[in-house]
């Protein structure tokens, strides 16, 4: 044998010191990855498959025994004797109910307009509801809300009721909710800043038809614009309501003023003062304008 074809031994190989460390061990293991690499990628994809599987099963699992036994379990652990008392926290923090005057019946030119005074002595609590001004075997029904520490005089304008007889205000749902502290902190410092409208120069005036109307200009001086702003607007003896009408501005900005003058010729005839207040839920989101810029 030729020097050029010399046979190097096992020993000399096994000997080898690789500086890349490419022994006959790593290459046979590499050649197997190689030959198997299909067969070792499907392995990899069934077991994610069955953690993927697992998880499905287990979340599953979860949901069913919560909605079975776990509603249960909570129940069990709230009203155990070692757990809270729930009783007694729910006896604290429950509302004191609306106070509730005697319902007026009032007849208009466009049907029978109800009011009733109604207060919410609660501090932190307001309320959505259901109501229905009854008299006889007719009813007359709606839906309002009341602020927290609010008084205010519910209307039902235009309603089909007799305005004689004996006029009944029924709750038939009502739903309290309390503030969150976090967004509300201080409730008279945000019901002040979200109401402050200002109403001025009320006066009744008639033209050349001798028809009878309510002007007024009510500014908003909050910082917030308002889709609409509904104003209830009142014809007082006293403390007593003669007449009631509503209106409502719409698309009211901030820093704006608007003129308004409302075809009213019985607000007149009644007689007495006239008291404007809106009847806005400032707590609802939806009803605020998004912020936009100026155009140049």
């Amino acid at each position: 044998m030729s020097e050029g074809k010399r046979k190097i031994s096992d020993d000399q190989v096994n000997a080898y010191d690789d500086p890349i460390n490419m022994t006959p061990k790593n290459l046979k293991l590499g050649f197997w990855i190689l030959r198997n690499k299909r067969r070792l990628y499907r392995i990899f994809v069934i077991f994610l498959g069955l953690i993927a599987a697992g998880t499905v099963v287990y979340a599953v699992y979860g949901v069913i025994e919560y909605n079975t036994i776990g509603r249960e379990r909570e129940k069990i652990i709230l009203y155990s004797s070692g757990g809270l008392d729930i009783s007694d926290y729910r006896e604290q923090n429950r509302p004191e109910d609306l106070r509730i005057s005697t319902p007026r019946a009032l007849t208009s030119s466009n049907g029978t307009d109800l009011t009733v005074r109604i207060s919410n002595t609660n501090e932190k609590q307001y309320a959505f509801f259901d109501f229905c001004f009854v008299n006889f075997e007719n009813e007359a029904c709606g839906s309002d809300f009341i602020l927290p520490q609010e008084q205010k005089d519910l209307t039902l304008l235009n309603s089909t009721l007799p305005a004689g007889g004996d006029v009944r205000f029924v709750i038939n749902r009502i739903l309290w909710q309390k503030l969150k502290a976090y967004e509300v902190p201080d409730w008279a410092a945000f019901k002040d800043q979200h109401l402050k409208f200002e109403v001025d120069n009320t006066q009744f005036s008639t033209y050349t038809n001798e028809v009878a109307y309510l002007e007024f200009s009510v500014s908003n001086n909050s910082p917030f614009s308002y889709f609409s702003v509904p104003f209830d607007v009142f014809v007082r003896q006293g403390d007593k309501i003669m007449a009631i009408n509503r209106y409502v501005v719409y698309d009211f900005l901030s820093r704006s003023t608007r003129s308004v003058r409302l075809l009213w010729p019985e607000g007149e005839a009644r007689g007495g003062s006239v008291e404007i207040v809106p009847n806005l839920n400032i707590l609802d989101d939806s009803i605020y304008r998004p912020y936009s810029a100026p155009e140049n």
